[in-house]
């Protein structure tokens, strides 16, 4: 087992998970934001996406917290790819942390509530997007791949929480729009000026998810094709 390279069927390596989920992000929003968002670049870093002629960017982040990061780890390389002793530890492990094992898949703690992790990211991201090395656009935007499953009747925290972190700290550049995507399909649509929230289903999502890895396989076999080349 290679665990530097892409297996059918099989978790994608760690190191590639960033980049997939910035694909993943550029499809979600090409798709459902045609007259908005198109022919987004992910090359690049700071913002991940980005438009020059349309003068966007649009910055891609997680809110996993660190047990959810535990399992995203412990999943992919002691339940799929380890022996039988590191697969039932690892299924042990899981269920302690309340993960739980699908037929093909890992499902996280469910938390309806606590959005202080999605707080801390934003907060997080305004300050690097008000650094120098961050490259700002007419619109920046802030894209977050969440395992919180936020209730309607939390849109109000939300939005407040939103407000107060944009409000409290002098920043000479806030994001105009959050998303937040999380399973099994849904966007949270974070609009600053007009401080609403909607929401979006992502019928779609499977499609678009095996899209974004088809891209991300593709890069990556070039990528590792030009190495070789560079080293003859």
């Amino acid at each position: 087992m290679n665990y530097n390279q892409i297996e059918e069927n099989m978790p994608l390596p760690k190191h590639l998970i960033t980049r997939y989920e910035e694909i993943y992000a550029k499809l979600i929003l090409e798709f459902y934001f045609p007259n908005h968002f198109n022919n987004l670049d992910y090359t690049k870093e700071k913002p991940d996406l980005r438009n020059e002629i349309a003068n966007i960017g649009v910055e891609v982040t997680s809110s996993m917290d660190k047990t959810e990061r535990t399992l995203d780890s412990i999943y992919p390389r002691d339940f799929i790819y380890g022996n039988a002793g590191e697969k039932k530890k690892a299924e042990t492990t899981i269920k302690e942390l309340g993960g739980t094992i699908g037929d093909d898949c890992l499902f996280y703690p469910i938390k309806n509530n606590d959005l202080t992790t999605t707080f801390f990211v934003i907060k997080n991201k305004l300050g690097k997007l008000n650094k120098k090395a961050f490259k700002k656009y007419n619109e920046n935007n802030l894209f977050i791949f969440g395992t919180t499953h936020i209730l309607e009747y939390k849109y109000d925290v939300l939005r407040q929480g939103i407000k107060t972190i944009n409000n409290h700290f002098d920043w000479s550049y806030t994001f105009d729009e959050i998303f937040i995507y999380y399973l099994p399909g849904e966007l949270l649509c974070f609009n600053a000026k007009t401080n609403s929230i909607k929401k979006i289903l992502i019928n779609n999502a499977y499609d678009l998810s095996v899209k974004a890895r088809d891209i991300l396989t593709k890069d990556y076999g070039k990528a590792l094709q030009d190495q070789i080349i560079q080293q003859r």
